[in-house]
């Protein structure tokens, strides 16, 4: 009990902006740093898939090898370029992590941005 509560007040004081999908790609949680730097309330977040927030700067091969690298090691790490909810192109650095059960069966994705405008 005291674990999942330490984990959540780590989530929510996180300044990394942090964004969890179901194995289908539908966003099931974001945390106050995505909402903060994103610019999308949680209820706007929820269900939907992340290309919400694409930029249009990355080409298909760009999203293919991050599939690839997703599917082959469970991770990726890039940098990247969102759109906020206001238009705004901004530059980070994404890790995205599979998480899979006790089977091996992916279950969630859970991505960390790093917002490195002001860099």
């Amino acid at each position: 009990q005291e674990s999942l509560y330490m984990a959540g007040v780590v989530l929510d004081n996180s300044r990394e902006a942090i964004l969890v999908t179901d194995s289908n790609i539908n966003i099931v949680m974001v945390n106050k740093a995505f909402t903060d730097i994103e610019g999308y309330t949680v209820e706007e977040m929820l269900g939907k898939n992340p290309n919400i927030l694409n930029s249009g700067k990355h080409d298909s091969g760009y999203f293919q090898q991050m599939y690839k690298s997703l599917k082959d090691t469970g991770v990726f790490q890039s940098e990247i370029w969102n759109r906020r909810k206001n238009g705004e192109i901004h530059p980070g650095i994404l890790i995205i992590t599979a998480v899979k059960n006790v089977k091996q069966k992916v279950t969630h994705y859970v991505s960390v941005f790093t917002d490195i405008t002001s860099l």
